[in-house]
């Protein structure tokens, strides 16, 4: 396990710190202190502190402090290295024991902060780098935010941060604070509006054990989460997902062609770590009762599911994660086998791995521009499983592309607000449609479900919340 350490050779530091090493799943980033020289790098976790300023550059930095010195490239003797070895952790004890004093000192002020709401409102939202999709999201809200003319500090945490630094935030003095599936209440006094987006079920755990304040606020990304938030006697306002038009948009440099895309990862990992022994057997019976359209035949799909999970005895997250692979997977690999007339492209995590669907692949696209310049060289996507109004939907739609969507309405996943489904969306029950769909001439106002999905609408939407 590789530790934060402070190295007495720059050179070394500069090697170490290029490895990118992480811990804790990916996300902790070795942090690399060195002394000397300062060197010109882009590697965030290198970090230059003269020895001479140890002590003090420590105690008022928010970089975790080192637990370890390395010698590598000097000369010097055994006596030597265990007298800088005692220096260099008295030292780090008085950094650590200057570092509490200050933290205390920034959380009372955060606990007793009397904000003045005449004045301009701060924003303060903190997101992890090591999210895909979350750090993004609070991205466009901060600039949704100072687009409005709100002064914001979004903070990206790239893993080398002290968890405990409360110094960036105090000094702000935020009026809001924004959250992403974390409450993050503890260290706030009365007067700071806390926004809570819920968008997955593992953030509800967290309700059980954090009490709100009066100013703390949830909203929920589908009709499901608010269910589990109301058996805790959590009132929530639905939001569904937003999108950033600056980034995703039409791009008349690229030429559309007659080909549907879809990007997403195959849930085949998942489908392969479950352990039942029917688990094949449940596949065919829901693929073959997508097919037909008949899954929901007079029964609700809640109820359709619990008799699967009876007649089978399976557990609800097993039973959940192979809904989602015959969503997914399932219907790819059957709508491959159609007679569309259009070019298939899959891109995501996974699809190298199906042997029926790999020849589709065409690899993993980074966040933003890659993706809507994909969208804008197809006429259709896929969208499959969960819920309708999912992520890719919007940076479809505002990329000129038009969305095939499973109708999942009838499940609990969906959206609260169907505004412009009708204008921008093409539904399908049964995969066979996608046939007639696409043989047919429709016309579309794409631009009516983004607009009524902006990040300034959801911003908005606080805004009154606070006003009130």
């Amino acid at each position: 396990m590789c530790e934060d350490t402070y190295f007495l050779n720059a050179d070394e530091a500069l090697r170490v710190a290029s490895l990118q090493n992480k811990t804790n799943g990916g996300y902790v980033l070795q942090v690399c202190y060195y002394s000397g020289e300062k060197i010109e790098s882009e590697y965030p976790n290198l970090i230059h502190l003269p020895i001479e300023n140890l002590v003090n550059d420590l105690a008022k930095s928010d970089y975790r402090i080192p637990t370890k010195v390395d010698f590598t490239g000097l000369d010097i003797s055994a006596s030597v290295k265990l007298e800088i070895l005692q220096n260099f952790n008295i030292s780090l004890e008085q950094a650590r024991d200057y570092r509490n004093q200050y933290n205390a000192f920034y959380l009372k002020a955060l606990k007793n902060a009397k904000l003045d709401f005449s004045e301009p409102l701060r924003f303060y939202l903190l997101a992890a780098s090591g999210t895909r999709v979350m750090q993004h999201i609070s991205k466009n809200i901060a600039n949704a935010l100072q687009n409005l003319g709100y002064e914001v500090l979004f903070v990206l945490d790239v893993g080398i941060n002290d968890l405990n630094s409360l110094k960036k935030m105090a000094e702000f003095n935020p009026h809001v604070t924004i959250n992403i599936n974390h409450i993050n209440n503890a260290i706030l006094g009365d007067d700071i509006f806390n926004f809570i987006w819920i968008q997955d079920y593992f953030a509800i755990e967290q309700f059980k054990h954090i009490k709100l304040r009066k100013r703390d606020k949830v909203f929920h990304l589908v009709k499901s989460l608010a269910s589990h938030l109301k058996k805790l006697n959590i009132t929530s306002q639905y939001q569904g997902f937003c999108i950033d038009t600056s980034v995703y948009k039409c791009r008349e440099s690229i030429q559309r062609e007659n080909k549907i895309i879809m990007i997403g990862g195959s849930y085949k990992v998942g489908f392969d770590g479950i352990k039942h022994s029917k688990k094949d057997e449940i596949v065919k019976i829901l693929l073959d009762d997508y097919l037909l359209g008949t899954h929901t035949a007079g029964v609700e799909f809640g109820k359709y599911l619990q008799s699967l999970r009876k007649k089978f005895n399976i557990t609800d997250v097993d039973l959940g994660e192979i809904v989602k692979y015959v969503e997914r997977d399932g219907f790819l690999t059957y709508i491959a086998n159609l007679n569309l007339g259009y070019k298939l492209e899959l891109y995501g995590w996974g699809w190298e791995k199906n042997s029926e669907l790999k020849k589709y692949y065409k690899g993993i696209l980074s966040y933003g521009e890659e993706i809507s310049k994909v969208y804008n060289s197809a006429k259709y996507t896929l969208v499959l499983g969960g819920y309708v109004l999912q992520q890719r939907t919007l940076e479809a739609t505002a990329s000129g592309c038009i969305p095939l969507i499973y109708d999942s309405r009838h499940n609990d996943m969906g959206s609260e607000n169907e505004e412009c489904f009708k204008e921008s969306l093409l539904f399908f029950k049964k995969p066979d449609e996608i046939v007639s769909i696409i043989g047919t001439k429709h016309e579309l106002d794409l631009n009516c479900i983004v607009k009524a999905h902006s990040y300034e609408n959801f911003v908005n939407s606080m805004l009154c919340i606070i006003n009130k």
